[in-house]
């Protein structure tokens, strides 16, 4: 008889920098369940439905993402997308809870999120100062090649998050020092409402030639960008 029941995401989706178990928000993603005997076996008589929930952020669990029937002990269920984090907190929760009631442990999951950034410029192609001269976070301004990122909330100064152009790549940690790109108040992260925009975050000119994405000026006209995966540190 199943006395216990353990999950995981499998393979991490992205090569996270400190080795959390992960997902990209808006995509679908597998949890393993296995189900153990009280002498710590696989249970393989077990053979029950079990259902995924996700939290509210409030230690509550209340959205079921997943369900899948148990064969031998094991399942694996394709989960629903999870869309948002809470706050600026980088996690969410999620459980494995049967018909029966016997319940996970819960695991955390880091959530991502997959955007195009455009590049801030430290002097603009038209040879103004933009971050230069100043910046939300900074009044005075930064140096030249100054390594951070602007998102499009304020109340982020000094925050830091992690990010790459590619989910194999490796990841950058940085800071958050200013706000955009084009608007101050879109905590997409909060509302899953991102990609309606041309840019979803501001990487700078320092931070965009470490990451190897190519930008620059025509004429006037700046240039560059890539997607990017990132999420709060």
């Amino acid at each position: 008889m199943a006395t216990l029941l353990k999950i995981s995401t499998g393979p991490n989706h992205n090569a996270d920098p400190q080795n959390e178990w992960n997902v990209t928000a808006k995509k679908s993603f597998r949890v393993i369940i296995t189900a153990y005997d009280v002498y710590g076996n696989v249970d393989t008589s077990y053979n029950k439905i079990v259902n995924i929930y996700a939290d509210d952020g409030k230690g509550n669990y209340p959205y079921q993402i997943g369900s899948a029937q148990a064969l031998n002990g094991q399942a694996t269920v394709w989960c629903n997308p999870l869309t948002i984090i809470y706050g600026t907190n980088p996690f969410r929760y999620i459980i494995a809870r049967d018909i029966d009631g016997l319940q996970s442990l819960p695991i955390r999951i880091a959530v991502y999120f997959y955007v195009y950034g455009s590049i801030e410029f430290h002097t603009n192609c038209d040879g103004t100062l933009s971050y230069g001269a100043q910046t939300a976070c900074v009044p005075n301004g930064l140096p030249p090649n100054s390594i951070f990122v602007a998102l499009p909330a304020t109340g982020l100064c000094n925050k830091s998050i992690y990010i790459s152009t590619s989910s194999t790549g490796t990841f950058k940690k940085s800071q958050i020092l200013d706000v955009g790109p084009w608007r101050t108040n879109d905590p997409y992260w909060n509302t899953g409402n991102y990609g309606i925009y041309r840019a979803d975050i501001d990487i700078s000119d320092g931070l965009a030639t470490q990451l190897g994405i190519p930008y620059g000026c025509n004429g006037s006209t700046p240039w560059g960008g890539a997607y990017v995966l990132w999420r709060f540190s």
